[in-house]
């Protein structure tokens, strides 16, 4: 019985998050309203295709390009692209080649500058320093003065830069407000170096993530030789650095793709790419040019009611047999116990999604479900900047401003600046989204469900309403503190 009241309320507290009703679990999309910059004559001090402009804002400094094709009349994507260390606003620019346009007809990009060559995302920040403060301002000032499309606001950066980047995906404001991300060779901190672990504000800024959306769509792009921001677990500095395949997955759990539930495999044996099965989603990984490129991303989806149902009775039934440690007895009935959970998860999953709106990828193959959320390309034989490389091999060849070289066989091409200018182009804040698994719990709510639960149980077995309610609001209470 400890097992099937412990499901019941562990399922209904999970369900019991959202704020409006336990069942609401979808992100209101963003319809796009005109902007003031919409409605007013252009009156901008920077021409149309022509070079960035410097502008000063208190005090920081911007340079913003605006593209051949804008339209004053018409909603115009914002790319915001952020310097690494050591490094100013006018050399991303040139570096990134994102104002290029041939490459970049259609956005308009501004490029920050850092304060006093820091930002928020230094191993030695300035904590007075806000740069989320700064750049919501910026994106403010800029829609009162420009046609900027609210559904198409991107993030792009360099090294400490690309760690902005990764914070503006962690606010609940601007992961709301920012369509897609995308980090180059990005700095990832961990804690400080220290035998007692201490944890100080630049530490604890790293360690929040909360973003209001899910799936936050992610573009990592990382060098193998890269001796700045190392992609394995190296410590430089006074501060540990995140692995990033760690960081990857810690992505992938937030986008709700859960944990693995198989080992990989070959889908197709003439194709060197590996599959591996999630709670919520898949990985598909390989290599994409051997001993040059190699690519992985994660494609994550919304489980059904009687998916999430089935995960739970996993933990539950482990769980039980751990809370019974009276004998041997108890570990021959935890089979029954299993039993018993599994047909009342069943009756409970059938419950949830009566009342649950039908989504049709529900009803899809697993494996075609959901989109893309995270992708992540690892440049072998590349150090530290931004990939626009021909790949040779055994070394690769950074190529200049402007359109990159054709490809050959033996050289194949890998232009960051054209991954990011297409990723950014293949997704929209209006596309379908949704709440986090573990947003603010609702209590009210929570207590409602627990009551019509026992009101329900009540009436089955004959007993006046509130009689059952006690030991299972008990445990009601206990799991609440917990969530």
């Amino acid at each position: 019985m400890l097992l099937t009241q412990f499901f019941h309320l562990l399922v209904i507290g999970r369900l019991a998050t959202a704020k409006s009703s336990s069942i609401e679990k979808t992100v209101d999309k963003v319809e796009f309203t005109k902007n003031n910059g919409c409605t007013k004559p252009f009156d901008f001090p920077a021409e149309l295709g022509g070079p960035s402009k410097g502008i000063q804002i208190g005090n920081r400094k911007v340079r913003i390009t605006l593209p051949k094709n804008y339209k004053q009349d018409v909603p115009a994507p914002l790319i915001l692209a952020f310097h690494d260390k050591n490094m100013t606003a006018s050399e991303m620019e040139e570096e990134s080649q994102l104002s290029n346009s041939v490459l970049n007809p259609d956005s308009i990009v501004l490029y920050p500058e850092s304060f006093e060559n820091k930002w928020m995302s230094d191993e030695d920040a300035n904590l007075k320093i806000d740069d989320k403060k700064f750049v919501g301002s910026v994106i403010d000032g800029l829609s009162d003065q420009l046609c900027i499309d609210p559904n198409r606001i991107y993030a792009a950066g360099l090294g400490v830069g690309a760690g902005v980047v990764h914070f503006l995906a962690c606010d609940p404001l601007f992961s709301k407000r920012i369509s897609a991300f995308a980090m180059t060779n990005p700095a990832l901190y961990a804690g400080l170096l220290s035998p007692r672990g201490v944890k100080d504000l630049i530490t604890l800024r790293w360690q929040t993530c909360k973003p209001s959306r899910i799936p936050i769509r992610i573009l990592e792009i990382h060098s193998e030789n890269n001796t700045v921001n190392h992609f394995r677990a190296v410590t430089t500095g006074e501060r540990r650095r995140i692995p990033v395949v760690h960081w990857l997955v810690e992505w992938a759990m937030r986008n709700g793709c859960g944990s693995a539930a198989g080992n990989p495999y070959m889908e197709d044996p003439d194709e060197p790419m590996y599959l591996t099965d999630l709670e919520g989603g898949t990985i598909h990984e390989g290599a994409i040019h051997m001993g040059k490129l190699q690519r992985a991303y994660y494609k994550c989806y919304e489980r059904s009611p009687e998916e999430i149902v089935a995960g739970f009775m996993q933990t539950f039934e482990k769980l039980d047999q751990g809370l019974d440690k009276d004998g041997e007895a108890d570990k021959l009935e935890s089979k029954d116990k299993g039993e018993e959970g599994t047909k009342e998860g069943t009756e409970l999953s059938k419950k949830i999604a009566e009342k649950v709106k039908h989504n049709p990828e529900w009803d899809k193959p697993k494996k075609e479900r959901g989109i893309v959320s995270i992708m992540h390309y690892f440049v072998k034989n590349n150090g530290h900047g931004w990939p626009r490389v021909s790949m040779k091999n055994g070394t690769t060849e950074q190529f200049g401003p402007g359109v990159a070289p054709l490809p050959t066989a033996d050289a194949p091409i890998f232009d960051s600046t054209v991954e990011v200018l297409e990723w950014f182009r293949t997704h929209k804040l209006s596309d379908e989204a949704r709440a986090p698994e573990n947003p603010e719990r609702d209590d009210e709510v929570l207590d409602k469900v627990v009551d019509e639960l026992d009101e329900d149980e009540d009436a089955k077995s004959g007993t006046k309403t509130g009689e059952t309610k006690g030991a299972k609001q008990e445990m009601a209470d206990r799991i609440k503190d917990e969530l």
